[in-house]
């Protein structure tokens, strides 16, 4: 999963898009969801590992590993970029998904 985010890097795109083509890259296809519905789509796990959803109330990106996300729809832009975890648990908790 963590190749397939990567290869996003750039990308115009919500959040959402960016895990699932992700997740589906992986061959775990999920179709359209919301952010909280990929709390479904594996374990939910307190030591976070490269490549695991990192799933907050409006908001989904996979773990880079040492403290950075991949995301895309951050601070009002959609490009796909890498940034702090800091950013999302500043503005509320997370929830570390293994698929």
């Amino acid at each position: 999963m963590l190749a397939a985010a990567y290869g996003q890097l750039g990308m115009t795109q919500d959040c959402t898009v960016l895990v699932e083509r992700a997740l589906g890259a992986a061959g775990k296809p999920v179709g359209d969801l919301g952010p909280r519905q990929f709390l479904n789509h594996g374990t939910v796990v307190g030591d976070p590992q490269p490549g695991d959803m990192v799933v907050q109330s409006g908001h989904v990106g996979i773990y880079a590993g040492n403290g950075q996300v991949i995301s895309s729809g951050m601070n009002g832009a959609n490009q796909t970029v890498v940034h702090p975890l800091s950013w999302l648990t500043a503005t509320g908790g997370v929830t570390f998904v293994r698929a």
